[in-house]
């Protein structure tokens, strides 16, 4: 995905491979929507070097508006082939799960609304997406709550299962033993709910 070609030309070309009907081109799809809402690569010296000639200079976004509109359309895509493709979805969800902290922003909070509330309306519960929005909200939030944390609060609790052997799951997958469990989560319950802690 990172060559010379502009970034708008390697969208077209990506798009046209989505297209197809092969579902082995479609899976390489989604390793290349998955490797563009990476947040953080390893470059070793060789990257992009081919044989002995030249370094190859990677696109570099201008702005963060445009890194946002580059994140934003590649998980718009990635969006659309999982409501396409029933065996792609577990790689959609391990990509996008596994960036969703990083990738927490206003500009692209709706987009990841709309993607958390279909997984978990299929799925029942999206385990994954809760640690990934669980850890923002303890390590990366601000001192002070403004209207984007709360939303991302809002977030957090929508991917709460609501089924109480689920929930226990969720803890015993990712906080068994730490304090961030404890911070998270309230003691009490109501009804079949945990009640959630301010964080």
């Amino acid at each position: 995905m990172r060559s010379q070609a502009d970034d708008r030309n390697r969208r077209v070309a990506l798009e046209q491979a989505l297209d197809e009907d092969d579902p082995r081109i479609r899976r390489v799809g989604v390793e290349a929507l998955g490797a563009m809402i990476q947040t953080q690569i390893s470059r070793s010296e060789q990257f992009e070097q081919i044989g002995a000639e030249a370094y190859h200079p990677e696109w570099v976004p201008a702005d963060h508006g445009t890194i946002d509109a580059y994140f934003d359309w590649a998980l718009n895509r990635l969006l659309e082939l999982w409501r396409k493709d029933i065996e792609l979805r577990p790689a959609i969800e391990e990509h996008v799960a596994g960036e969703i902290r990083n990738l927490l922003s206003p500009k692209l909070l709706p987009t990841l609304e709309i993607f958390v509330k279909e997984v978990i309306t299929y799925s029942g519960h999206w385990f994954d997406a809760t640690h990934g929005i669980g850890d923002w909200l303890y390590f990366d939030r601000p001192e002070e709550p403004n209207d984007f944390s709360l939303a991302v609060r809002t977030l957090f609790d929508a991917t709460l299962p609501t089924d109480p052997v689920d929930l226990v799951r969720l803890h015993s997958r990712f906080w068994r033993a730490d304090r961030f469990c404890r911070k998270v989560f309230a003691v009490g319950w109501t009804g079949s709910r945990v009640v959630g802690a301010d964080f």
